[in-house]
């Protein structure tokens, strides 16, 4: 597959709209007005310049974020409801599984006095 370099904007303003909007869900449909490509060609497209599939990346991007914030001592409840998650279980089962440790695990060590 080859991408132009209008395509390869495109794209990159694509993947700086998912950081940008960190804190809401990824919808590949609401790219498609903007790209003028179909969903699938967008999945496709972005996977093939980026090796992550867009929720992939959306979610590798949310957990390094939230990697972040757990190490500036925010409750892993406060991170989950900032990210958008409706339960601190299914963001604490994300987590683990892209961070390979556990969200209440990364909370750095206050010191003692």
């Amino acid at each position: 597959m080859q991408l132009t370099k209008d395509e390869i904007t495109k794209f990159e303003a694509l993947r700086h709209m998912i950081h940008c909007g960190i804190f809401s869900r990824v919808n590949i449909s609401a790219f498609t007005t903007q790209l003028n490509y179909s969903p699938r060609a967008i999945s496709d497209k972005f996977s093939f310049l980026y090796q992550y599939t867009i929720l992939e990346y959306y979610n590798t991007v949310s957990m390094e974020f939230a990697d972040a914030l757990l190490s500036d001592h925010w409750s892993v409840k406060e991170v989950s409801i900032i990210l958008g998650y409706k339960s601190v279980s299914n963001f604490s089962r994300t987590f683990r599984r892209l961070m390979n440790k556990t969200a209440s695990s990364n909370k750095r060590k206050i010191p003692a006095v």
